[in-house]
C-alpha cells in the first residue's frame, strides 16, 4: 500500500499533482512482497505526472521479522542461523533475477557482497554469544537497504532517471528519554552533500534506518519511512543549487496536499503524518 504526499508551492492544491511538484511515496512491505508487487509499484510511479518523486520503502514483507529472528538465533550457540540466512538470501536473489533478467549481474554481485558481510557479522555474534543492541539493529535494518536497491535497479533498467539512497548515509539520530530523534539540521547538510553527487529526478530511499553520531546503524522509528514529507522537504530544499528546481519554504511550513492511492492490493492507508 502506498501513502502519497505532494509538496508544491502556493496554496493548497486540489486534483492531480502539478508537473513541478515533488511527490513523496511510502511503500510498505506488503506492497513489495515479491517481483509482481515491485512491478505494480513501478507502474504507480510511472503513472505520476510529477517529474520528481521521492520513494521511501520498507523491507520486503516479512524480511524484518526474519532478520530479527536471525540475529537472535546467532546469539544462541545451539541455534542454526545459517538456514535462516540462506532463506533470506535466496528470496532476494530470486527477486533480482525475476525483475532484471539478463541484466541482473551487477545487482546480484552487490547482494552477494551484502549477504557475505551479514554472514560475517552473524558469525561474530555467535562467537560472542551475547546480545548486542547495535549489532542486532544493524542486522534488522538491512531489509530496507536490499529492497531499495532492488526497486531502484529495476526502475533504472526500465529507463527511469533514478538514484538509490541508503538513509544511513544522511539521517543522523540520537537517543533520548523519548527514544530516537532525528537531527534534521545535520541530516539536511549530509543530504545536500549526497544530492550534489546524485541529481536524478527520482529518489528511492530506505525507510526506518539511520545512523547515530558514533556511526552505529540500525532501525530507528523516527527515520525516513515515518516522515516521507519531511524527507521530501530535504529533497526540495536543495533543488536550486543542485538541479535548478523551485526552492520552497522549510519542510515544516511548506503547503502540502495529501491523497491516498490504492496500489491494487486491497485499499489505501491514510497519508503519513
Amino acid at each position: 500500500m502506498s501513502d502519497v504526499a505532494a509538496i508544491a508551492p502556493g496554496a493548497r492544491a486540489t486534483g492531480p499533482a502539478s508537473a513541478d511538484a515533488i511527490v513523496a511515496h511510502k511503500f510498505g512491505g506488503s506492497s513489495l512482497a515479491d517481483a509482481t508487487c515491485f512491478r505494480r509499484v513501478a507502474a504507480i510511479l510511472d503513472a505520476e505526472t510529477a517529474a520528481r518523486q521521492v520513494i521511501v520503502v520498507s523491507a520486503m514483507r516479512g524480511t524484518t521479522d526474519a532478520l530479527i529472528a536471525l540475529a537472535e538465533s546467532a546469539t544462541q550457540t545451539t541455534a542454526d542461523w545459517q538456514t535462516g540466512w540462506q532463506s533470506i538470501r535466496d528470496r532476494h536473489v530470486t527477486t533480482a533475477r525475476d525483475l532484471l533478467g539478463e541484466g541482473a549481474q551487477a545487482t546480484l554481485d552487490w547482494l552477494e557482497h551484502s549477504f557475505a558481510q551479514l554472514a560475517e557479522r552473524l558469525h561474530a555474534m555467535a562467537v560472542l554469544g551475547t546480545p548486542n543492541r547495535e549489532a542486532i539493529e544493524a542486522v534488522e535494518g538491512l531489509g530496507e537497504v536490499w529492497c531499495a536497491r532492488l526497486l531502484a535497479d529495476f526502475l533504472i533498467a526500465n529507463g527511469a532517471n533514478c538514484a538509490c539512497l541508503d538513509a544511513r548515509d544522511v539521517l543522523v539520530v540520537s537517543h533520548g528519554e523519548l527514544g530516537a530523534s532525528v537531527d534534521w539540521d545535520e541530516s539536511t547538510t549530509r543530504f545536500c552533500e549526497w544530492r550534489a553527487r546524485h541529481a536524478a529526478a527520482w529518489l528511492v530511499a530506505t525507510g526506518f534506518v539511520a545512523r547515530t553520531r558514533s556511526g552505529a546503524s540500525g532501525q530507528k522509528e523516527t527515520a525516513a519511512a515515518t516522515r516521507p514529507r519531511r524527507f521530501a522537504g530535504m529533497f526540495v530544499a536543495v533543488q536550486r543549487s543542485v538541479i535548478a528546481g523551485p526552492l520552497l519554504p522549510a519542510p515544516r511550513a511548506a503547503p502540502r496536499r495529501c491523497r491516498a492511492r490504492a496500489d491494487g492490493s486491497g485499499g489505501c492507508r491514510r497519508p503519513a503524518r
